[in-house]
């Protein structure tokens, strides 16, 4: 068995975690490194910087299938593709795990593993460290406040408040972290998975290049997890976002970095809505509108989608007589005013629409 050492980067202002094999086949943790060489160093990367889906691969060699896998995700990137670094996994029956990530994230974690002593020969996505389950499942594990989840066909990490949205109706076998951890390092596996070569080798950009788009955030919590469960969907980031993103990671636990990954709600609104609100004040609607959604057993969300100037639009699917009341009564405590939900489609008056603003 190769030894390893992976190292685990904090969250919500925690400390960093190492975990290692042993000589004698042991694991091991500590809130530092082990002394002495020779292991292969992982440094994981946070889910929601990486978020991994399964895609089928076009080109001959590797570059190509990474500039292909680029060119595919058009409406899905944050950054023009020089920003970009993409890794594949090992291909089977000519599709692989792919992941795309902002060269910028994965450098600042980088630095901060070596700051720490801690040189990384791999990069590797967080969602990883679960076990792939079965083609009709989802693994899903909590770290703190936020949850880890693998699928057979993607895996993304975002706060747990999401995952009653997220995987209604889906089955989730609920794993240890702890465990599945020791299992991987054990069992190899971690080996054999995709990962990021810290060299971070810059993907020359394609004639195409013009027609990518800034992250449409609902990439992570639609093309992440697209047609396997609900989805908050498709708020499009422009502007300044490297600062509203300080602002947003102040104010709502842990919001996340700019670039390929999977976003939270709140931290979508609060980087997206700061023409018309400020971000503490959109992480607070955005924060209700899911509680108060979440309280509804007879709702599903479909998207939250906005763009900077405009009212955020709710989507949802809801049963005849569905009571928005506690809804309208908190967004209005909050100081925002909804409309009232109507069907866009005549034949299907489950399916309704509404959207929420600043009041006057």
């Amino acid at each position: 068995m190769t030894p390893v050492c992976l190292a685990l980067p904090p969250v919500a202002g925690g400390a960093w975690r190492y975990v290692w094999s042993t000589a004698s086949g042991t694991v091991q943790h500590a809130e530092r490194p082990p002394a002495g060489k020779g292991r292969l160093c992982i440094l994981v990367a946070p889910g929601e910087t990486c978020p991994v889906r399964r895609m089928t691969l076009r080109g001959e060699t590797p570059a190509q299938q990474r500039a292909a896998a680029l060119l595919d995700l058009a409406d899905d990137l944050a950054e023009p593709p020089e920003g970009c670094v993409v890794a594949l996994g090992p291909a089977t029956g000519g599709m692989a795990l792919v992941s795309v990530a902002s060269r910028r994230d994965l450098e600042a974690q980088l630095a901060a593993a070596r700051a720490r002593g801690f040189v990384p020969d791999r990069i590797m996505p967080e969602c990883l460290l679960l076990q792939e389950p079965s083609a009709s499942e989802w693994s899903a594990a909590l770290r703190e406040d936020r949850l880890i989840a693998r699928g057979s066909e993607r895996g993304f990490a975002c706060e747990e408040d999401l995952s009653r949205i997220l995987f209604s109706g889906q089955t989730v076998a609920e794993r240890d972290l702890e465990t599945e951890v020791r299992e991987a390092i054990r069992s190899g596996r971690l080996l054999t998975e995709l990962h990021f070569d810290p060299a971070l080798g810059r993907i020359e950009a394609s004639r195409h290049a013009g027609a990518l788009q800034r992250l449409a955030a609902g990439l992570i919590l639609a093309g992440a997890i697209t047609a396997a469960i609900p989805m908050v969907s498709a708020i499009r980031q422009d502007g300044q976002a490297a600062s509203l993103r300080r602002a947003a990671a102040d104010l709502a636990l842990g919001t996340l970095p700019t670039g390929a990954k999977l976003v939270n709600a709140r931290a979508q609104l609060a980087e997206q809505m700061t023409s018309h609100l400020n971000g503490k004040r959109m992480t607070t609607l955005s924060r209700v509108l899911i509680a108060e959604l979440g309280k509804l057993p007879s709702v599903r969300m479909i998207a939250l989608e906005g763009r900077a100037g405009e009212a955020l639009t709710v989507r949802l699917e809801a049963a005849s007589g569905t009571d928005f009341s506690g809804l309208r009564a908190s967004l209005t405590a909050s100081g925002a005013e909804m409309t009232d939900p109507v069907s866009p489609v005549a034949e299907r008056p489950d399916f309704l629409e509404f959207q929420v603003r600043s009041a006057p």
